[in-house]
């Protein structure tokens, strides 16, 4: 695996060398074997970078053009240049992260014929030159490249020269492939990029796909293909993060990743590759009337209430404790090993209890501790990369009954995941303290799982009394409220935790 630091260096050679990789496109001609169902878009353009494929509709009025079609596939539009850049960018990082494999096809699959090989081997050097002179040479160079290369040298050996040259040929040939074989005609990832959803594959509230095809025999599962397809509309900023959690399902798919590896490890470690590789454009921005969306709404989601078991999109908020964990340590060691770990043909997707299991219930407290403090107490991604929006912390807490003076509140914190609530008192308390305690829990495994911050940053908790206490200072009591949130200290069940506000 390259160092930082040269890996730092590709990155801006290439941020130099990448626009000028796809400075012009071409018309894609009908017979061009296309991604599936990209021709739906219109009239199809495509510009290659060294390891990808774009290809969008550059004729305006056509279903799927995108922003800034002039009918000249020549001419890049600022959408398809910038999406070039980002996913060059985010093949290196991915291959500084020990993801190594990033293609759109797999290898072409030889002829396996044991009993002619065994027949060859039987025959002098002539009768051998024979029998192989009268094999279509297709089906003769898949044979041979399916051979070691001490079967090979084997069955060449005294053979005349000209026919050694022409079957080491169809064998470089099979070795290749065909253009034909490939989704897109060559092992360059795909990218489809849809303005408008006229493929069928990717809408509003689905905005990127990786489709994912493999070769399974038994608990074998050999990659064939993956591409990606994007949403991209002319009035919204080049979706730059979408397309690095769909490239990082890509590199999945060529780890052997498939039904068989559990949604919390599938688009968790994605969310987590958008967050690592496009820390400018992930978090997004705040709306005009407050509202939140992308990185800043998994933000706050996952501090309101983070269970890796829950359904519909919480596997996608476990990105910050795959963060965290992958956080100075070698990634050798974490993320990559955990994907290839699960069966990638098992008939279920195993539990968040098997994936914790996997990752190690020490370490994904540990993990789920930094992510908590990271992103709900000072509002970045734990590596430090991602900046989310101060606003975020008023969502904090939000869409459940607060604790205040007088009136507890019980916070039910799922087993591996987080929960929060905010804690309200009078703005003219002369003192403010929250204890928060648990029978499921000593204060001691409790302290480092509470996160309270107020605009002036995180506080700090001390055991008093047998419990968690935190002292809202003097300047930060005008405030009248504080997000509490709590990363469950047991893991092996969920807990509930008893937030207590008390002034004098």
């Amino acid at each position: 695996m390259k160092s930082p630091r040269a890996l730092l260096v590709l990155v801006a050679l290439l941020v130099c060398a990448a626009p000028a990789a796809a400075q012009t496109g071409v018309t894609v001609k009908p017979s061009a074997n296309a991604p599936e169902n990209a021709r739906k878009l219109g009239p199809l353009c495509r510009a290659d970078t060294p390891s990808f494929r774009l290809w969008w509709s550059d004729t305006p009025g056509a279903p799927g053009a995108v922003g800034g079609s002039d009918g000249n596939c020549a001419t890049l539009p600022v959408v398809v240049s910038e999406l070039a850049l980002t996913a060059e960018t985010a093949r290196l990082r991915a291959a500084g992260l020990g993801f190594g494999a990033m293609v759109g096809d797999g290898p072409p699959t030889f002829l396996r014929n044991p009993g002619l090989l065994r027949t060859l081997g039987r025959l002098g050097p002539a009768s051998r030159g024979r029998a192989l002179g009268g094999i279509a040479r297709s089906a003769r160079g898949s044979f041979l490249a399916g051979l070691t290369k001490k079967q090979r040298t084997r069955v060449l050996r005294g053979l005349p020269k000209r026919l050694k040259t022409r079957v080491l040929a169809d064998v470089g040939r099979a070795q290749r492939g065909r253009p034909s074989d490939f989704v897109g005609g060559d092992r360059r990832v795909d990218i489809v990029i849809d303005a408008t959803g006229a493929t069928g594959q990717v809408q509003a509230q689905q905005t990127g796909l990786s489709p994912c095809r493999a070769r399974v025999s038994g608990r074998t599962r050999t990659f064939v293909s993956s591409w990606a397809i994007v949403l991209a509309p002319p009035a919204d900023p080049s979706p730059r993060s979408v397309l690095a959690h769909e490239l990082f399902h890509v590199a999945q798919c060529n780890l052997g990743s498939g039904s068989g590896t559990p949604i919390l490890v599938r688009e968790g470690t994605a969310e987590w590759f958008a967050a690592v590789a496009e820390p400018a454009g992930y978090p997004g921005v705040v709306g005009p009337t407050g509202s939140v969306s992308n990185g800043n709404a998994r933000a706050v989601s996952f501090c309101r209430n983070f269970d890796p078991a829950g359904p519909g999109t919480s596997p996608y908020l476990s990105w910050a404790v795959w963060e965290a964990l992958d956080a100075g340590t070698a990634p050798s060691t974490t993320v990559r090993p955990v994907i290839a770990g699960f069966p990638g043909t098992a008939p279920v997707e195993p539990d968040a209890a098997a994936v914790i299991a996997k990752v190690g219930a020490a370490r994904w407290a540990e993990g789920l501790r930094a992510a908590a403090r990271a992103v709900c107490g000072t509002q970045r991604s734990p590596s430090g990369a991602v900046t989310f929006a101060p606003d975020i912390r008023g969502f904090i807490g939000g869409g459940v009954t607060p604790a205040s003076v007088g009136a507890p509140a019980v916070v039910n914190v799922p087993a591996g995941g987080v929960s929060s609530v905010g804690a309200v008192w009078s703005g003219s308390a002369p003192s403010v303290t929250l204890t928060l305690s648990t029978p499921q829990a000593p204060a001691e495994a409790l302290l480092p799982s509470v996160v309270v911050t107020t605009r002036a940053g995180l506080l700090t908790p001390v055991i008093r009394n047998g419990a968690v206490v935190v002292d809202i200072p003097a300047a930060s009591r005008p405030e009248r409220v504080a997000p509490v949130t709590i990363a469950n200290p047991a893991l092996a069940g969920p807990v509930a935790v008893t937030v207590t506000v008390t002034t004098p």
